[in-house]
């Protein structure tokens, strides 16, 4: 992930134990983030002038980074399908277009 590459750029440890949900538990955005990175993370999310979008896992891999959960599907995960276990959905923060 791109953001956490440039938070290590600027000597943040982003490793650690928490998982940042999106747009709802169990659908993991990201997992093993330290406090700093989760908080980053957070308020992207939160921030008007981003938006999420979900993306192919392959941009994950072209980075290096993937997750070994399964993915969830961006239908179900609009229609709010109730996961029992987690599921990564591949996001990525963009402008807005105008």
């Amino acid at each position: 992930m791109e953001v956490l590459a440039r938070l290590e750029h600027q000597g943040v440890n982003v490793d650690g134990d928490l998982a940042a949900f999106y747009p709802y538990d169990p659908v993991v955005m990201w997992m093993g983030l330290s406090r700093e990175a989760f908080d980053v993370l957070a308020r992207l999310v939160a921030e008007p002038e981003v938006e999420v979008h979900p993306t192919p896992p392959m941009t994950y891999l072209i980075d290096g980074r993937m997750l070994t959960l399964p993915d969830a599907k961006v239908d179900s995960v609009n229609k709010r399908y109730p996961y029992k276990k987690e599921r990564w959905l591949p996001i990525v923060f963009n402008k807005p277009s105008r």
